[in-house]
């Protein structure tokens, strides 16, 4: 969600547009959430084996390309697809 002073604030919605709950539920720092704004450090699980952390990084641009380059895991945005409303997006990083 957009803020003032062109920052931003996220916030994790367990389920679709249509309302349907996940089958497995969302977790965050272990507790479970059907809704929550997210603040850096929070650990999130999508059901039993999905982990994740959430992080905000000020960065440089060379920071940042340095951070995601051909070595790491593929840096992916979304702030410019289109979605499906009803399906879940997830993206598999191998080790």
């Amino acid at each position: 969600m957009p803020l003032p002073g062109n920052r931003y604030q996220y916030r994790l919605i367990d389920g679709d547009v249509t309302g349907k709950k996940s089958t497995n539920g969302v977790f965050i720092n272990g507790q479970l959430c059907n809704e929550r704004k997210l603040q850096t450090g929070d650990k999130i699980m999508l059901g039993e084996s999905v982990q994740m952390s959430y992080l905000i990084a000020q960065m440089t641009q060379a920071e940042f390309d340095q951070y995601f380059n051909a070595d790491s895991p593929q840096f992916h945005s979304l702030k410019e697809e289109s979605l499906d409303p009803t399906g879940t997006l997830m993206t598999i990083i191998a080790n």
